[in-house]
Formats: structure tokens, sequence, C-alpha cells
């Protein structure tokens, strides 16, 4: 939904909470203020995986939820600049109100580590919204300044539908 990432970070290694601005288009204006909670978890050693709890609330009416899950397969490359892995995100936004949405999203995630800075390049190769199929390209980026994290993201998809946040993230 519009308050989190559109594009998560490739960065697993720390539980954290975030709040976050969002606007969405779709095909209605959706301005929203929104809760994360992402945690890391183990499942293979090897691979880096998190999941990302959302929740946040449309000022023009709805509730917004969903969940993002991450997998960075190779999360060292080159020497630790790059990340390369795999992203789920499930999402609702606005229920209750006349524009409620459902989405679905699977893709490929980059993450370039410009420490203190990170880069997100995601596509989404299965992306239904509504019943309707199209592909999600996203950018995201975090700088972090000691314990918290300004996060930037922007998503738009073939189809029309658009979202970008902005928040802060603050690590447990």
């Amino acid at each position: 939904p519009a308050p989190v990432n559109a594009a998560p970070l490739g960065i697993t290694s720390e539980t954290a909470v975030g709040v976050s601005f969002g606007y969405q288009y779709q095909p209605t204006s959706i301005v929203s203020l929104g809760a994360s909670f992402e945690t890391p978890f183990s499942v293979v050693p090897f691979i880096d995986t998190s999941v990302v709890a959302k929740a946040g609330f449309a000022l023009n009416g709805g509730v917004d939820v969903g969940a993002t899950i991450k997998a960075v397969l190779f999360p060292s490359l080159s020497g630790g600049l790059f990340a390369a892995g795999l992203w789920l995100d499930i999402s609702a936004y606005s229920l209750g109100s006349s524009v409620s949405t459902f989405k679905i999203g699977l893709g490929p995630m980059l993450t370039i580590n410009l420490e203190p800075a990170y880069l997100t390049f995601s596509a989404s190769l299965l992306a239904l919204t509504n019943g309707i199929f199209g592909f999600d390209l996203g950018i995201a980026g975090r700088y972090y300044i000691d314990a918290f994290a300004l996060d930037l993201s922007v998503d738009y998809n073939t189809v029309g539908w658009a979202r970008a946040n902005f928040g802060l993230r603050f690590t447990l």
C-alpha cells in the first residue's frame, strides 16, 4: 500500500519500524499515513530473508494493509557493492472505500550499497491489480543517519497505477 516502500530495499539484517507519508494514483488520488515493522529471519544460511508487515490509513477514507517478503540470494556480489534477490508484495489498499484495491507482485530486485545510502531497483514480473495483469517498476532509496534512516520510493505499474512514499525508519 501507499504507506510503505514500494520497492523493498535488499537490506534485511536489522529489525526496524517505520512511519511514512504516501501518495498514490489509482486512478483516483489517495493520500495516506502508515506504519511498518520489518524483521529478518533465517531459512537457508546463505540467503538473507525478511518480512515487512505494513498498515496505513488513507486520509480520504479506507485502511491499507499488506506484507512484503524478500530474499536476497546474493547478498554481497562484487565485494558488497551489489545485492540481488527476489521480493513478493501482497497488499490491499483503501479497504472500506469506493476505490478498494488488491495487489500482488513478484519479481527481482538489485540493491546498490553506497553506504550510508542504498538504492534498490525492482521489477515485478507478475503484477496482478484487481484482476488486471501488468508489470511494476520501482526504485527505492534509504539514507542512514545513526539509528534512523530516511526512506523514499516510487513505484509505477504499466496499467497506470503509481505511488510514491517518504518516511522515517528506526532501527530497533
